[in-house]
Parts: structure tokens; sequence; C-alpha cells
């Protein structure tokens, strides 16, 4: 049976409480605005050119949280403009949670999520995840006991982001399988990149971006 649809006053109540519901998610993220120079006010920065899942996943995932949900993205290299930036992912050259700073790009960067996953390097959307997972959780399936909570976390990583951490560190999946494709989510994002035969700008690659973001 198809599940009912959710009444008008639950939404409501979802919205007040600090909720997003798919559908509002994918609005916010579509009004996203994405640039290639560094606007007024707070943003989230990333690099630009070409694009992957794993910057994309961690942008859409700080979306959903109520700190960043009018922040627009920033594409660039600029280390005057990434330093600036409210949060920073998959650039910048650092790992400093505390000055949300979370690019896994050092040579001497060896963060995986847990024991459990030894040989799966975090990317910037394990990094996120890591970070504010929960928070995510929280604002996506709303208020749950401790332990229902820790499930779904468990799982969503296991099942969605190790995915993009161990695609987008070059890791093979097999001698022996170390994750499963459970989304294609990576050649997804990769296919939203201009092509050779197109002409690219970054207004074109912004605007791909933000589709990614919504995938």
């Amino acid at each position: 049976a198809m599940p009912e649809a959710e009444a008008p006053a639950a939404k409501r109540a979802k919205l007040d409480a600090g909720l997003v519901t798919p559908d509002q998610l994918v609005e916010r993220l579509r009004g996203t605005q994405v640039h290639a120079k560094a606007p007024d006010g707070d943003y989230i920065a990333t690099h630009h050119g070409t694009f992957h899942a794993d910057e994309a996943m961690a942008c859409a995932m700080l979306k959903c949280l109520p700190a960043y949900v009018g922040m627009p993205i920033l594409r660039t290299r600029n280390q005057a403009e990434i330093e600036k930036a409210k949060v920073v992912v998959d650039v910048g050259g650092t790992y400093e949670p505390e000055k949300n700073r979370y690019d896994h790009h050092q040579k001497t960067f060896t963060d995986t999520y847990s024991e459990a996953y030894a040989g799966i390097k975090l990317s910037s959307a394990g990094l996120v995840f890591k970070h504010f997972g929960g928070d995510v959780v929280d604002a996506l399936c709303g208020p749950m006991n401790e332990s229902a909570k820790k499930a779904i976390v468990a799982k969503t990583y296991d099942s969605l982001i190790r995915e993009l951490d161990a695609l987008d560190n070059g890791v093979q999946i097999a001698d022996e399988p170390r994750y499963r494709f459970c989304t294609h989510l990576g050649a997804r994002v990769g296919r939203l990149n201009p092509s050779w035969q197109e002409e690219s700008t970054p207004e074109t690659e912004n605007a791909r971006f933000a589709e990614a973001a919504v995938l």
C-alpha cells in the first residue's frame, strides 16, 4: 500500500521545529545560489572546476541545517575568498572542524569514519556527515529515541556516504569487497559535468553543480 500523504498540519509542525520534508529540501537546493565570485554575507565554499558527488553531497547536507539554510555556495580556489567563508568543504587544504574547515586532500590526512571502515578515508561528504550526520537525520526525520537515531546514522553512512568516500579516494571495490554500489551517485553526478563538446563557463559549471546537489 502507498503511504498516506503527509497532512499540511504535520508539514507545518515539521517546518516550525526546524525540520525539512524531502520536497522542501529539493525546493531549498534548487533555490540555492551558486556563485563564481564571493557574495556579500556568509557563504559555503567549495572548489570550482570539475565537481564530484562528495562535495555536492556535503553542500546538500549542510543545507538541511538551520544554520546554513539561507547561505549561497561559492565555487572557488581563491584562498582569500575561502578564508572568509563560514564553512568550507573539499578545498582549502585543512581539516579543522572547530573552524568549519572540511578538506581531505592533505598528504597527512588519514581519517576514516570508524575502525570498521579502515582503508576508506573520508571525503568531504564523509567529513561533513561525521560531524553533522546526527543533525541531518534530526532535520529530515524528526524526534526519535537515541538508539533509532544511531541506527539510521550508521545505515546512512554504510549504504550511501561510504560509497562516495571510497570513490573520491580511488578505493577499489575488490580484491575483496570494501563497499557496495548502492546508488551509483558518483557516476550520476559526474555525468552532469559539461562534456568536451560543450562550452564550459563558470556559470554553466555552477548551474550543473546546483543540479548535482539536488541529486
